[in-house]
């Protein structure tokens, strides 16, 4: 049986998409992020597996500086003082301020990036340079990134990108669900099947054309836990918020599995729901790879050959199974 076939096939979304939740809301006054994550090493970060956030990340690292490397900035802290100088600046047109990635995540390291995320009730170019302004105006400026727009053009957004986008993004001001709405198993297993499709189009393209495949590898394994966020979600309904939570949720179903099904037995509808063993832990070794490459990174052709080969049969299997 095909990687990743155990949850999904026996499980396509109905004609009728019923919403499985809405998106969460925080205080205003954000509790301190939780406990750190492994660290990550300080490298370009992966863009790729979240279309939405891929053009503003390679803009901002065009603008990063030395500056990068100052003690770890408490995200939390700085996006309410941002929100507050936005809502000083425009008023009731600000409608939504948030705080995504590895920083809210409590995943980041010292050069991982402060993505906020921004929404007006409408945007011109005068709206963005007096917003560019403020974020100028910041501590830790250089590190700045993230969405800003209009809410009327992102509740339009397409919902495969829009579902991790908005359950990536903790509320500093406002209410996201109101102008995203509710998600559904489509929404997830769409999202899941286009990021497994990006790695398994960019692990091949690596291994021929790209001269630091290392780094490219690196970034694919990183990325797959989006894809796992997306899987998870449409098998469950829950949406695991880190990595952490991700490996221990992985690794509490494959000591409690109790299917008995091998990866050869077809699916019926009572076991397809949960992943084989085998399954799980493919899923945990690419997770772990991902949350500490140095320990994994290949010294050989050979492991490099097995790690593609890992994130092959991975991502094909998600892709053909959906």
């Amino acid at each position: 049986m095909n990687q990743m076939t155990r949850s999904i096939a026996a499980h396509q979304p109905s004609t009728g998409e019923n919403p499985i939740a809405s998106i969460p809301t925080y205080p205003a006054a954000a509790q301190s992020p939780p406990q750190s994550d492994q660290p990550s090493t300080p490298t370009l970060d992966f863009c790729r597996s979240r279309p939405i956030d891929a053009v503003h990340c390679l803009l901002s690292r065009k603008q990063q500086t030395s500056q990068k490397g100052a003690s770890l900035v408490d995200a939390f802290a700085w996006a309410n003082d941002a929100a507050a100088k936005l809502k000083e600046e425009f008023g009731d047109r600000l409608v939504f301020v948030g705080l995504q990635g590895s920083r809210a995540r409590g995943e980041a390291n010292e050069e991982s990036d402060i993505d906020l995320v921004a929404l007006f009730d409408r945007l011109d170019a005068s709206d963005l340079a007096r917003y560019r302004a403020i974020i100028q105006s910041m501590p830790h400026a250089e590190l700045a990134c993230g969405f800003v727009g209009a809410t009327d053009v992102l509740a339009s957004w397409p919902r495969h990108e829009l579902f991790q986008f908005a359950y990536d993004t903790h509320a500093i001001l406002g209410d996201l669900a109101p102008i995203v709405g509710a998600f559904t198993r489509d929404d997830a297993l769409r999202a899941a099947r286009i990021g497994a499709s990006g790695i398994y189009h960019a692990a091949c393209h690596a291994a021929i054309f790209d001269d630091d495949a290392d780094e490219m590898l690196r970034s694919l394994f990183k990325g797959a836990f989006f894809t796992m966020q997306a899987i998870h979600f449409a098998r469950t309904g829950v949406y695991p918020r880190s990595k952490a939570e991700l490996a221990r949720i992985l690794k509490q179903e494959s000591e409690t599995d109790a299917t008995g099904r091998s990866e050869e037995t077809a699916p019926d509808t009572n076991s397809a729901a949960r992943p084989t063993r085998r399954e799980l832990a493919a899923d945990a070794r690419i997770l772990a790879i991902g949350r500490d490459w140095e320990a994994h990174r290949p010294a050989t052709n050979l492991e490099r050959q097995e790690l593609t080969d890992l994130l092959l049969a991975w991502a094909g299997g998600i892709v053909t199974a959906i």
